[in-house]
């Protein structure tokens, strides 16, 4: 240590200002834990990359047995899908075929939800064109599954906020 303080000494400034970059560089680059399996959002991140992978299958998995998802053009309010299986033909598939965005945008975990923002591009019927939405995703855990998945789409956004009077027209329409 000696030699390190008398050499430093002697450079000045240039050799302190690279000793303290090449001491915060190895603070950075120092072998972490292995990753916490006890992590809330683990599933979250193994679903993300297993459907980034193609693997319906695997990223299913990463869904409570009993899990809900309200989301994509398949897992509706009406109908939702319900367990694994649904999740994997209905929603994972919509995925994979690129009918439906992965929610991978600005993630906050506030220590019980998961959840995502961001722009969302909709091709909505051929005589109404393409909507840019806002709005995000919130997942939900338990037992190191994800419980629940579902749309908050951003009311205050002008063209979302057009898009969700338009859906709820349509709907009450339809209800007749």
């Amino acid at each position: 240590m000696a030699v390190l303080t008398s050499s430093l000494r002697a450079n000045g400034a240039p050799a302190i200002l690279a000793a303290a970059i090449g001491f915060a560089t190895l603070q950075a680059v120092r072998p972490c834990a292995a990753a916490d399996d006890a992590s809330p959002v683990r599933a979250y991140y193994y679903f993300v990359h297993w459907v980034s992978m193609g693997r319906a299958d695997l990223a299913a998995e990463q869904f409570a047995d009993d899990a809900v998802v309200i989301a994509g053009p398949d897992c509706t309010l009406t109908a939702p899908c319900i367990g694994k299986a649904a999740i994997r033909e209905r929603y994972v598939t919509s995925l994979n075929a690129g009918r439906t965005p992965l929610p991978l945008w600005d993630q906050r975990f506030d220590g019980q939800s998961l959840r995502t923002h961001g722009e969302t591009i909709l091709q909505e019927e051929p005589r109404k064109g393409v909507v840019r939405l806002l709005g995000g995703h919130v997942f939900e855990f338990r037992g190191g599954r994800i419980s629940s998945l579902r749309v908050e789409l951003d009311a205050r956004d002008p063209a979302t906020a057009a898009f969700l009077e338009r859906r709820e027209a349509d709907s009450a329409l339809a209800n007749r």
